[in-house]
């Protein structure tokens, strides 16, 4: 059985931002509030196309929150490069990822947490459509595209996972320098567990709630979701080498690489081809 008392744990917030204020400020606040025993830094990454005032909340936040920085998006646009900028920055153990617009609750990050240490998973996905996880407000079309969305991934790659395009996700560090990155908008939610699914990372899943933002533009367009098949399909057929630097799995111990072992549990998933 694992034990989480064998592994340090050592999170890096990584928080994309673009034109949200009060959401941005309240997000990072009960983050840290309330998972200060694990959280070592929380980084803003920050569109430079960002207005002056979200820039300003940036740095008022670096200076009374002593674990936050900022950093400035070096390729703009797009949440993908947000992510693997962001990625590239921490120096935690494990990775959460908390977006600005309160649509993913920075409250439930203690039960990311709480499952990364009890299973020793190299990825918790946060779902919406658990039992238990919800949705308020949620746009017609949108809904419409992400329902048919999980049924087509959870079919292709064989996987029991419910939520697999939300991206509110915790990750083992290593994982995310492991794998070779593509996404640069919005399809690297999806890209996320995809990948982890193909090269057989252990991946857990908790309920979360969404709710729609109230502030902020989001830069999530329908005509972005017509890509996503296509990249499904791609990581699909392509050969693990090409999608990771190492083709290994992680030492739950101690963060390294070694062997993958094979694993049987009802909580357990794994996938890939």
């Amino acid at each position: 059985m694992y034990s989480a008392q064998k592994e340090a744990f050592h999170l890096s917030v990584i928080v994309p931002a673009y034109s949200e204020k009060n959401s941005l400020i309240h997000n990072v606040k009960h983050a840290l509030k309330t998972n200060d025993e694990y959280v070592l830094e929380l980084i803003i990454i920050i569109s430079a196309h960002a207005d002056k005032e979200t820039l300003k909340i940036c740095k008022e936040l670096t200076e009374t929150e002593k674990k936050v920085t900022y950093h400035i998006q070096k390729k703009n646009p797009g949440l993908g490069y947000a992510l693997r900028e962001g990625f590239s920055l921490a120096k935690g153990t494990h990775v959460q990822i908390l977006y600005a617009d309160r649509e993913s609750n920075p409250d439930l990050i203690s039960e990311f947490i709480k499952r990364a240490r009890e299973t020793g998973a190299d990825m918790v996905v946060g779902s919406r459509w658990l039992v238990k996880g919800s949705v308020h407000n949620y746009p017609p079309i949108r809904y419409f595209f992400n329902r048919a969305y999980q049924q087509f991934f959870r079919i292709l790659f064989c996987t029991p996972l419910h939520d697999l395009t939300f991206g509110y996700n915790l990750l083992r560090t290593a994982v995310v320098r492991n794998i070779i990155w593509h996404g640069k908008k919005h399809e690297i939610a999806a890209e996320m567990v995809l990948k982890a699914l193909k090269l057989n990372y252990h991946i857990e899943e908790i309920p979360v709630s969404w709710k729609r933002r109230n502030e902020g533009k989001s830069a999530l367009k329908i005509t972005n979701y017509l890509w996503y098949p296509f990249m499904a399909l791609f990581i699909l057929i392509c050969p693990r080498r090409y999608l990771c630097r190492q083709d290994k799995t992680i030492d739950r111990k101690n963060n390294q690489s070694e062997i993958p072992e094979i694993i049987f549990s009802k909580r357990v998933f794994y996938g890939g081809r």
